[in-house]
């Protein structure tokens, strides 16, 4: 029953609203924010080229076959419909769509050739007595466009006028049941009409959202406590000139227990790299340091019991064999402040730095029914200044530096005097030891392995590139699109 609706909601998850609602004031304070970007509209259309076809199969014809909710009513002469769920059976693999500009500030999206059947949930009273219910839907070759506005109406929160048009070649529908009587109330255009009627519903609640004056509106969760805040910090700026589109979002990071935010909106506004990536993103220092503190508290204190640490916690701390023995085993419990620096450059990449440390070991002897108890502790200033992070061909290829250790001292011992003076040399080697076995195992992470989706369509696009790296506190990412000029 509403067909267009569906490959509509994927066009308008980012950019909605049937009119424009007056704002009575600009909103004052827009930023450039913690998270910048620019897209080259040129690059967007040969991805819209390429990925709408795959994400309108895998979305609503080869992924999961979840219903779309709905939640629709229409009150007719002698009929009542309400439309609740709908779910796609197929689409066409020709589907095509593209992105061009409309004017100085607007931008045309087409879809074209959507052939596809779906089912929906829908009930229809007639004579408001009658229930029926089930419907199928085939569309032919439904062509659907999109004018999305993006004239600086607006100070800070983008609102977006969509003019809707809907064009197909054959439209079938029928009820699983006695349908031939529910067409003698509602023709094909009636029906088509209560999908125009529906759509202008969802873009207004959503352009309202966009309005919202809460800055909370747009918090996405990330895990557990933790929030990343994806609203607009700034208008969305069009510069046809050079064809590209600029806009800022808020990027801060957000604790719901303590509901407070851990870092401020940038006001720094970023240049694109010249002859660089068609489409250039620039995360702020603070909204990746915020998140690293935030997922340290998730994930630690960690214990490691490695039997490869026994040997040199033997010759570092002898002690411990004189108590537990030879044959004993050992295991290690590392925390941190939570208070730790995160620096973004240039020269070294990743700085972690002002890491306050503690770590404690925990010693057993050899035995079925012996267990760890608290044998040392240690507090300590830890400082990695060089961890290389950078993407190439999907593949994430990391490198931690060497950590440098400062004010180590022994906090408690259960085991007796130890007599040692350089805790900070015995700690940078145990440090540097445990990193090296990470870069030699973990140095490369294949992204195309997470899903078999993104190998097979990254297989059908070589010669697209990913940049990953750094400007003075910002995190740079480049994407270059295997079309562009």
């Amino acid at each position: 029953m509403k067909k267009g609706i569906l490959f509509l909601l994927v066009v308008m998850l980012f950019c909605s609203y049937r009119q424009v609602a007056a704002l009575e004031e600009p909103i004052l304070g827009a930023k450039p924010g913690n998270i910048q970007g620019s897209f080259l509209v040129s690059s967007l259309d040969n991805i819209a080229q390429f990925a709408v076809p795959i994400a309108g199969y895998y979305l609503w014809g080869g992924g999961t076959g979840e219903p779309i909710a709905i939640n629709f009513s229409y009150i007719g002469i002698g009929f009542t419909v309400q439309v609740r769920t709908l779910k796609f059976k197929t689409i066409d693999p020709l589907t095509q769509g593209s992105l061009k500009w409309h004017g100085d500030s607007g931008i045309n999206l087409t879809i074209t050739n959507i052939t596809c059947d779906a089912h929906v949930d829908v009930r229809v009273w007639l004579l408001y007595i009658f229930p029926m219910w089930g419907l199928r839907i085939r569309f032919s070759d439904l062509n659907v466009t999109a004018l999305v506005d993006l004239s600086e109406k607006y100070n800070r929160f983008p609102q977006i006028d969509l003019d809707l048009g809907l064009d197909y070649k054959k439209f079938d529908w029928n009820f699983f049941i006695v349908g031939w009587i529910v067409k003698i109330f509602l023709s094909s255009d009636k029906l088509l009409s209560l999908v125009l009627k529906a759509i202008p519903g969802a873009i207004t609640s959503l352009n309202g959202m966009l309005n919202s004056n809460n800055p909370d509106q747009f918090l996405v969760n990330i895990m557990q406590d933790l929030s990343a805040n994806v609203g607009p910090s700034m208008p969305i700026v069009t510069d046809k000139e050079n064809d590209l589109i600029w806009f800022g979002l808020d990027g801060r990071i957000y604790n719901s227990t303590i509901e407070t935010y851990s870092n401020e909106i940038s006001q720094v506004q970023q240049e694109r790299f010249p002859r660089a990536h068609s489409n250039q993103f620039f995360v702020h220092q603070s909204t990746i340091q915020a998140a690293a503190r935030s997922l340290s508290k998730l994930y630690l204190p960690i214990s490691l019991e490695d039997p490869s640490f026994n040997q040199l916690l033997g010759i570092y701390i002898p002690e411990l064999f004189e108590k537990y023995g030879s044959k004993g085993s050992f295991k290690i419990e590392a925390d941190i402040n939570h208070d730790f620096d995160l620096n973004l450059s240039i020269e070294h990449g990743i700085s972690l730095t002002n890491i306050g440390a503690g770590i404690t070991i925990y010693g057993k002897k050899s035995g079925l029914f012996s267990k760890y108890e608290k044998a040392v502790t240690f507090s300590m200033n830890v400082d990695i200044e060089d961890v290389d992070v950078h993407i190439q061909e999907l593949v994430v290829h990391t490198n931690i530096g060497k950590a440098k250790v400062t004010n180590s001292f022994l906090t408690s011992s259960s085991i007796g005097n130890i007599v040692r003076n350089n805790w900070d040399q015995f700690f940078e080697s145990l440090i540097n030891f445990k990193t090296n076995e990470v870069n030699v195992n973990n140095k490369e992470f294949d992204i195309k392995k997470l899903d078999q989706q993104i190998e097979l369509s990254s297989g059908q696009i070589p010669n697209s590139t990913v940049a990953f790296n750094y400007r003075d506190e910002y995190m740079y990412l480049g994407i270059r699109f295997f079309s562009d000029d």
